[in-house]
């Protein structure tokens, strides 16, 4: 915690200094600066609030073109330094594990990705191509090998929280030899993670679009669990799936209970299943929970980000002790847990196609499986200030650029700004003057990350011939392998 002191001083710093950078001109927006001397430049007011913008003809000018606005740029961009390495614990994310203070704890990492859609290999981007099952299985052996003791767990979880092995909901009516290649693709990612460490899968929508039998049969290939708390066969009163799975993960009992987004019934009646109310479901499972003495409740949620968050905050935390929930079913990418409002449970997405691996650690002190997110006012206001000033920023850089732009574009950009001033105005009022003070004596803290599998990462071989094996068949039946 000794960073925030630290911190706050160069954000002090910054912003005490802004109105003493030179500005050539009269500083008004819409008159052409012109060149004079330090000595008749005055000072700029705010932090560089009034920077002139250039008015001229011809091609859109790149920014910075005028003194003041390279004032402005450099301030945006020390501000951005200074107040980034807080925005982790203004959004109640990760503690900066560099400070020595920081205790390990027992160290509880699950592995996890979601919205993969049958992406066996890298996502074929021409910038920055990324993913692959074969890197995933590297990352993770290697990761659990590392000797490095913070990032060496003691005990993990591999999970999948759904969307895993197609892209559409129409896949199911696609002509024979395309409906071939895509189960012959489905069957390469069932077996790839049957070779890896695959501790739960929660399916998704688009995991059924194939039909039941289809699914049926990718389930019963399958050596790792399905669990899903609400999903069932049409026209059956139980569950098709068991709602959860139990693993003692370092000593602790950890619960992997699956949802499945259940808002399009006709869809899935279409394709041979139902799905139940996922709050009601997930309540009926409490009982069950405590008879197996689970300690913590890891969610694999289809719902998509909002709705998981809006249904792990209305839980009573006793019945419930959700401690992670990933979800699937809107391709985000949560570089930072989001916490929810009024559990402060975290919750996160790995984005889309495989590209990235999600890890949390979970950093057990004394014994206590709830993290809290540490968000802090101080850290909050300060991220709320840079953001104002980003957007400050690119108004005015907006601005400057668009001198070819018509009279009206003109005024409803000066109008963008005048508004984004105001906006950094009002939140230079919320910003606190003094550090906030550490938590007496040690917690429990989480690490989140989502991490990139870059196609010069190394992949582990058996899954690779795994892959192989299945490319050689999907191009046999005159199908196209991967991306």
């Amino acid at each position: 915690m000794r960073r925030w002191a630290w911190m706050g001083g160069v954000l002090a710093w910054l912003v005490a200094c802004a109105p003493q950078a030179p500005e050539p001109g009269a500083g008004q927006r819409g008159e052409a600066s012109a060149p004079v001397s330090a000595a008749a430049t005055p000072p700029l007011p705010g932090p560089a609030r009034e920077v002139s913008l250039p008015v001229s003809a011809g091609a859109p000018a790149r920014y910075p073109v005028t003194v003041g606005q390279a004032v402005d740029h450099a301030i945006y961009r020390g501000l951005y330094e200074a107040v980034s390495p807080l925005s982790d614990l203004a959004q109640g994310g990760t503690p900066d594990v560099s400070v020595p203070d920081q205790p390990r704890g027992q160290v509880l990492t699950v592995y996890y990705t979601g919205n993969v859609h049958g992406e066996v290999e890298d996502c074929g981007c021409k910038k920055n191509p990324m993913g692959g099952l074969a890197r995933k299985a590297q990352l993770i052996a290697t990761s659990s090998q590392t000797e490095v003791a913070l990032d060496r767990p003691d005990g993990f979880a591999v999970v999948d929280a759904g969307d895993l092995f197609f892209k559409s909901p129409q896949v199911g009516q696609l002509g024979e030899r395309e409906r071939k290649v895509t189960l012959l693709v489905a069957d390469a990612v069932v077996e790839a993670l049957n070779t890896m460490p695959t501790d739960a899968f929660s399916p998704g929508r688009l995991d059924l679009a194939m039909g039941a039998k289809e699914t049926e049969r990718l389930r019963k290939a399958s050596r790792f669990p399905w669990v899903s708390a609400n999903l069932r066969r049409q026209g059956q009163a139980g569950l098709w799936l068991p709602p959860f799975v139990v693993k003692e993960v370092a000593g602790r009992k950890l619960a992997f209970v699956g949802l499945i987004d259940e808002q399009d019934p006709a869809a899935l009646r279409e394709v041979g299943f139902e799905a139940d109310e996922p709050r009601q479901a997930l309540l009926a499972q409490a009982a069950p929970l405590r008879a197996a003495g689970v300690e913590g409740i890891v969610l694999l949620s289809n719902l998509g980000v909002n709705r998981t968050e809006q249904l792990v905050d209305g839980l009573d935390r006793a019945s419930l002790p959700v401690v992670l929930a990933v979800a699937s079913g809107t391709r985000r990418t949560t570089f930072q847990p989001i916490w929810t409002p009024r559990l402060e449970v975290p919750l996160v997405e790995s984005g889309a196609q495989g590209k990235h691996l999600g890890r949390v650690d979970l950093h057990v002190i004394e014994g206590k499986l709830e993290v809290a997110s540490g968000k802090s006012p101080a850290g909050s206001a300060a991220t709320h200030y840079i953001g104002s000033y980003r957007s400050v920023h690119n108004a005015r850089r907006t601005l400057a650029e668009s001198s070819a732009q018509d009279a009206p574009t003109q005024e409803r950009l000066k109008r963008s700004l005048d508004l984004s001033l105001q906006r950094l105005k009002a939140v230079e009022g919320t910003l606190p003057d003094a550090a906030p003070k550490a938590a007496a004596g040690p917690t429990s803290w989480l690490r989140s990350r989502v991490v990139p599998l870059p196609t010069s990462m190394e992949e582990e071989p058996r899954v690779r011939a795994v892959l192989d094996r299945y490319k050689a068949r999907v191009e046999a039946a005159g199908g196209r392998w991967g991306h």
